[in-house]
């Protein structure tokens, strides 16, 4: 069986100013580093791997690293797993009532529908080849 847990980046240095990132890459702030090697890292500690997947961006692959340093577990980049995409709205000041994503006006993006097509693509992908990222040829999907 396969287990698929879901966490989100640390705050970036576009979080962190209120603007929209979706597939522009921006690094982690240093709040977002301690927030990934303390409570992110904690909440994982006594769970196994076999592998971390993430997107291509270097605020998910740093997140993922510093939560699992030192434990032996691959970490694979993907950019079938990024989850939303702005279009000309990336890098824009975030709007909505909680500072979210920024709104196209035809209504276009959805996070959730960006991440679940993301995956699906991804899985298709592992299906057909039956293999797990990261791991050895004979690691199955079963």
């Amino acid at each position: 069986m396969v287990a698929i847990w879901y966490e989100a980046h640390a705050q970036t240095h576009d979080n962190a100013g209120g603007v929209a990132s979706g597939h522009r890459d921006v690094g982690l702030t240093d709040l977002g580093r301690e927030q990934a090697r303390g409570p992110k890292r904690a909440r994982y500690r006594g769970e196994h791997f076999d592998v971390v997947l993430t997107s291509d961006t270097q605020r998910a692959y740093d997140t993922a690293r510093l939560m699992f340093e030192g434990r032996g577990i691959p970490i694979v980049q993907d950019a079938r797993l990024r989850e939303c995409d702005y279009g000309d709205l990336e890098g824009e000041a975030a709007s909505g009532d909680r500072g979210g994503p920024p709104q196209r006006r035809d209504n276009a993006i959805s996070e959730r529908g960006e991440l679940r097509r993301g995956m699906g693509r991804w899985f298709s992908s592992m299906a057909l080849t039956g293999e797990l990222p990261g791991r050895e040829k004979e690691a199955k999907v079963q």
